[in-house]
């Protein structure tokens, strides 16, 4: 069972073994909304994730890559946007975790959908 307490706990220990411009409580805020709108959208917690996978993900928060080669580097308010969009998107064989979020061009995609 998922605990967003358990889960912070595990997050600070990431974050003060990371090299990134966002604060914790910013980091917090993309996680919590992140698991608020899965709980939101499917009726039940996230999965819970390993301390590593916390890690890479908090490194990757500051910039996506597009298919194209092109960098993006992202804010603490693009997040919002990315996120409602990934859950309003529909793909084939996926359980809409945060690591399938923060992977290959997903948010570089989403990124083109709402801002550009």
């Amino acid at each position: 069972m998922f605990s967003f307490e358990y889960f912070k706990l595990l997050l600070m220990k990431a974050y003060k073994e990371t090299d990134i411009t966002m604060s914790y409580e910013e980091v917090e805020g993309i996680f919590e909304h992140y698991f608020d709108v899965f709980e939101e959208t499917f009726g039940e917690h996230h999965k819970n994730i390993k301390l590593e996978t916390i890690k890479n993900i908090i490194e990757k928060l500051s910039f996506c890559e597009h298919s194209s080669g092109r960098w993006f580097d992202l804010e603490i308010d693009d997040y919002k946007i990315l996120i409602d969009q990934h859950f309003k998107t529909r793909y084939d064989n996926c359980d809409y975790s945060i690591s399938h979020f923060m992977s290959g061009y997903i948010r570089a995609n989403r990124l083109y959908e709402t801002i550009y």
